[in-house]
């Protein structure tokens, strides 16, 4: 194929993935099958189309679910454009046996309202 006619066909391959690209969300959006008539639907594409929200699967967006604490927290790192992880560390601690706020040992710590060190002779450790 001569030279001319790889670049006319790279500009028509490029062009047409562009406009594919353009209409696809749009497209996908009609898909789903649960907004339309919704009383937010309008606001539901305008997310959508902004990225800001995604479907539950590719024929529903789930407009009426609930949303769980990880995908509130997706929605708002989309708005407010934050990438990364950042810095999750909290705290740090020393190497020991730590207790409360979840963290458990044998049953019977995980409800304290605050973190605790457990001495070694509880849990079978050297002193």
């Amino acid at each position: 194929m001569k030279q001319p006619m790889k670049k006319l066909l790279s500009l028509v391959l490029a062009s047409s993935m562009v406009l594919g690209m353009a209409t696809t969300a749009q497209a996908a959006f009609q898909d789903f099958t649960d907004v339309k008539g919704h009383w937010a639907e309008a606001t539901l594409q305008q997310a959508y189309e902004d990225g800001i929200l995604q479907g539950s699967s590719t024929t529903t967006m789930a407009p009426n679910s609930s949303l769980t604490t990880a995908q509130a927290v997706t929605i708002l790192c989309r708005v407010l454009h934050v990438t990364g992880q950042g810095d999750t560390s909290g705290f740090t601690i020393p190497d020991y046996f730590v207790v409360g706020y979840g963290l458990d040992y044998a049953e019977k710590y995980r409800n304290l309202p605050y973190i605790g060190i457990l001495k070694p002779c509880v849990y079978g450790g050297e002193e």
